[in-house]
């Protein structure tokens, strides 16, 4: 819309589903282009250039039970995180695609028994926290609980789950003390509880594995 005129200029097809998704990148530049990134279903994402609105490329990912939690845009990629949410089978992956064309890159191994809370993007890695769902089937019912969450971080170049990291919360508050947040810089993570912040260097010292 012309913002001085109120004249429509293009519309398209558009979901507010991104609002229930961990992160969204919507509008976007590249090599002095914008761009428009959006849901058009929860398990699909469509890139469009802003000034006409035609769409460039659409990326489907999964199926029923599986959709896309999250989307960021880092040097002309684009990173969509996917979860699977079917109640025995949650895990998530990574997909990176080529900002311009929409051409997958690569898609990471599935992180198991991982639902994504937030994830962020550093200088050579990327860096998820996940709850971990234990589940089991009893009965013909489903039993699950969320034990301690996990710090995942994927090498950016190759989509590798490279370290992981168990975070456990404070044994004496352990509702008030589980980490809910992360932030990262090119030498550090940095990981946020409710009732203190702890500094990772994941770039000089390796993250122990789970």
């Amino acid at each position: 819309m012309d913002l001085v005129t109120g004249k429509t200029l293009w519309s398209r097809p558009h979901t507010a589903y991104y609002a229930h998704s961990q992160r969204f990148d919507g509008i976007v530049e590249l090599e002095g282009k914008s761009y428009f990134l959006s849901y058009t279903s929860p398990q699909k994402v469509s890139c469009a250039d802003l000034e006409s609105g035609r769409e460039v490329w659409s990326k489907t990912v999964g199926g029923n039970r599986e959709r896309v939690a999250g989307v960021r845009v880092d040097e002309g990629k684009a990173y969509l995180l996917v979860a699977r949410t079917a109640a025995l089978e949650r895990s998530m992956c990574m997909i990176q695609l080529d900002l311009k064309t929409g051409r997958e890159q690569w898609t990471s191994a599935q992180m198991k028994g991982a639902y994504p809370r937030d994830w962020r993007m550093a200088k050579e890695r990327m860096a998820v926290l996940a709850d971990i769902w234990e589940t089991r089937n009893a009965g013909g019912r489903v039993l699950m609980s969320v034990s301690d969450p996990t710090l995942f971080c994927l090498d950016k170049e190759t989509g590798q789950v490279v370290q992981t990291l168990t975070l456990t919360p404070d044994e004496k508050s352990p509702s008030r003390s589980r980490p809910f947040r992360i932030e990262a810089t090119d030498e550090m993570l940095w990981v946020a509880y409710h009732d203190r912040l702890i500094g990772l260097k994941h770039a000089d010292r390796p993250l122990p594995s789970r």
